[in-house]
């Protein structure tokens, strides 16, 4: 029953999305930013590198925050970071880092996860992104306007290169 109360509770907290057709431009992208889950060290790694090789050479910037599934903060210096403590008791993610990243409206979202947890689902679902590509997973086709199709039990490897596989599928036609 309580769970049934926090689902409900969450689902109301949602902001009210209305989607359009996101802006087309002939730049590229110059603000990216990357939400992803980041519990595992590896998945971590793996974002770090990609961040690096997506800024490289260009003027681009690429700001990341990642949900850390476990009580502690976890403290990366590579990205700004929240935890189960920087949430309340029916998902919804409180505090600076979090509120920070949504009021940015950069020009593209770039979601890297497994499942869509309420946490990252309040922070995609705030999102001021112009643009918003994520895998296909959970309530993901009510936020994103390009989805990936990635396997259930991807890697973090295999969710960016479907991510980015998608990206270029478009940006082709």
């Amino acid at each position: 029953m309580l769970q049934q109360i926090s689902q409900w509770l969450f689902r109301k907290s949602l902001p009210v999305r209305i989607s359009s057709a996101p802006a087309h431009a002939i730049n590229p992208a110059k603000q990216i930013q990357i939400l992803f889950d980041g519990t595992k060290e590896e998945d971590r790694d793996v974002i770090a590198a990609f961040c690096k090789k997506l800024s490289k050479g260009e003027k681009r910037q690429v700001g990341c925050l990642a949900f850390v599934d476990q009580k502690e903060p976890c403290h990366d210096d590579r990205f700004t970071t929240y935890c189960q403590k920087d949430v309340n008791w029916y998902g919804r993610p409180i505090g600076d880092q979090v509120s920070s990243f949504w009021v940015e409206s950069p020009d593209i979202l770039l979601v890297f996860c497994v499942q869509l947890v309420p946490p990252i689902e309040y922070v995609l679902a705030s999102s001021q992104a112009v643009f918003i590509v994520g895998p296909n997973v959970g309530n993901a086709h009510l936020y994103c306007h390009l989805l990936a199709e990635v396997g259930e039990n991807s890697t973090m490897h295999e969710i960016i290169k479907g991510v980015m596989q998608a990206i270029d599928v478009v940006s082709m036609s």
